[in-house]
C-alpha cells in the first residue's frame, strides 16, 4: 500500500495560525475606532442637516422673499426702469426720481447681496477645507 503524504500548505501557515470562521449568530462588536468613525459620520450628517434647515429658513424669511418679489412683480420693476430711463430733463421734479431710485436700488441690491453671501457660505461649508467659526 502506498504511503500517503500530506501536501504542504501554500501559505506556510499552521492550523493554529489560520483565522477562525466567524459565526453568523453572534453580532460583531465594533471596535473603539469603528465607534469613533460612526460618531464622526453622524455628527457630520447632523451638521449638514442643520445647515440645510438653516438654508430653508433663510429662503422662507425676508431674503428669499426679497429675491422672489422682483420675479413675481416683474412689471413693476420694468415700469420703474422705463420711468428712470425715459427721464431726460432735469428739473426740481428730478429730486423725486432720486427718491425713487434709492429704494429701488436698495430693494434689488440687498437680496442679491444676501443670496451671494448665502451661496458663498454654502460653498465654503461643503466644498472648502476650512472650518466654520
Amino acid at each position: 500500500m502506498p504511503e500517503k503524504t500530506s501536501k504542504p500548505r501554500s501559505s506556510g501557515a499552521s492550523i493554529a495560525e489560520q483565522p477562525e470562521a466567524s459565526t453568523s449568530d453572534q453580532p460583531k462588536v465594533p471596535t473603539p475606532d469603528e465607534r469613533n468613525a460612526m460618531r464622526v459620520y453622524l455628527q457630520r450628517a447632523e451638521v449638514r442637516l442643520s445647515t440645510m434647515h438653516r438654508v430653508a429658513g433663510i429662503f422662507l424669511n425676508g431674503a428669499g422673499l426679497l429675491i422672489l418679489f422682483p420675479l413675481l412683480f416683474k412689471d413693476v420693476v420694468q415700469n420703474i426702469m422705463i420711468i428712470l430711463a425715459t427721464k431726460t430733463t432735469f428739473t426740481i421734479a428730478s429730486a423725486y426720481y432720486v427718491f425713487l431710485v434709492i429704494p429701488f436700488v436698495i430693494s434689488l441690491a440687498v437680496p442679491l447681496r444676501s443670496l451671494y453671501l448665502l451661496l458663498k457660505d454654502l460653498v465654503d461649508f461643503y466644498f472648502a477645507g476650512n472650518f466654520p467659526g
